[in-house]
């Protein structure tokens, strides 16, 4: 009988940076096809199972510890079932660039305002005050981030949330690409490891702390799946600034 698996030897530090780009119980030859496969980002985008699940897990955690939730906005709203499923009972805003998936979301839900056009331009002046904002981005959540923190009327107390795809091009080519869109080249694979390993303590955090001051992070979360790290955060307004 033929034996249709071939053996490949790989050095330790391949090995390693392989294992850091799977998830857990993921085995090597799912996690080479998805490197080969470039035009199917792995696991930028999973509507479904176990994905959907903890995605909705850590929304639900810190909406939990925010108070009452009245005003959401969703610019990366897909097919809105992510939405739906977790703030239906409140004033939804939402964009989309594809207008299928805005047909889809504005089916599901016909009472939310859901515009077509990319997530970076935010154009809701007279709406809000929004205390939750959900970037579940495909890839980059930041610059629809950045243009809602700057033009959006904001709760004092705020629940935000996003899904992060840049992290997986450190370990994959070097490209360090940071929330405030600057870029950095590594060609250390030892210094890739370590800032792939660290990325939201030592990339995202320090940034987002001094982006959305006078606020403060009151509760955080975060996780990672492949190469995609999940994170979130409550934050409230200092007194008197």
């Amino acid at each position: 009988m033929a034996n249709d698996e071939t053996t490949m030897r790989v050095s330790k530090e391949t090995h390693a940076r392989l294992q850091s780009l799977g998830g857990k119980g993921e085995t090597f030859e799912s996690i080479i096809v998805g490197l080969l496969d470039r035009s199917k980002p792995r696991k930028a985008v999973d509507l479904g199972g176990r994905d959907f699940h903890r995605k909705r897990l850590l929304r639900q955690d810190l909406i939990s510890k925010m108070g009452p939730v009245d005003t959401c906005y969703a610019p990366f709203i897909g097919d809105g079932r992510l939405v739906y499923d977790l703030y239906r009972e409140r004033h939804l805003y939402g964009r989309e660039a594809d207008w299928k998936l805005v047909n889809a979301a504005q089916a599901l839900i016909p009472y939310a305002v859901i515009e077509e056009g990319p997530a970076e331009a935010f154009g809701l002046l007279d709406e809000g005050p929004f205390d939750v904002a959900d970037f579940d981005a495909r890839m980059n959540p930041y610059p629809a981030f950045l243009a809602f923190w700057k033009n959006a009327k904001k709760a004092d107390r705020m629940t935000l949330v996003f899904t992060d795809g840049l992290r997986g091009g450190i370990i994959q080519s070097g490209n360090l690409i940071r929330p405030s869109g600057t870029k950095k080249r590594i060609a250390d694979h030892v210094e890739r490891a370590t800032i792939y390993g660290h990325y939201f303590d030592k990339v995202i955090l320090p940034w987002f702390i001094k982006v959305v001051r006078p606020y403060a992070i009151v509760e955080k979360a975060v996780y990672t799946q492949g190469t995609m790290c999940y994170w979130g955060a409550v934050i409230e307004k200092k007194g008197g600034e």
